[in-house]
């Protein structure tokens, strides 16, 4: 278990070695895809972009790295869909530069 959790750090690390460029880049696509989707929406709720999907993804990832695991909880199915919905929907609700 310990192999695998230090491969995983060396991984991330190399993912996000330039992470102020990378999130830099994220964060202005998802300012422009936002505000496509806000543009086509025809009903009024969250616009959930691709990048919203990344970022829950990437602090998914910050929280298995931290804790040593590779399951938090050990959610499976239903419990783990929804803990993933709500990641999503909490990184769509990010405060947005306006372009």
């Amino acid at each position: 278990m310990g192999s695998l959790v230090t491969s995983s750090i060396r991984l991330f690390t190399r993912l996000f070695s330039a992470s102020e460029w990378f999130l830099s880049k994220l964060l202005a696509y998802r300012r422009k895809f936002l505000y496509v989707g806000i543009l086509s929406a025809s009903i009024k709720g969250a616009v959930v972009s691709w990048v919203d999907v990344i970022l829950a993804n990437v602090a998914t990832a910050s929280v298995y790295i931290a804790s040593g695991t590779a399951d938090v909880d050990g959610m499976e199915g239903t419990l783990a869909s929804q803990r993933e919905n709500e990641a999503i929907l909490a990184a769509s609700q990010l405060p947005c530069k306006p372009i």
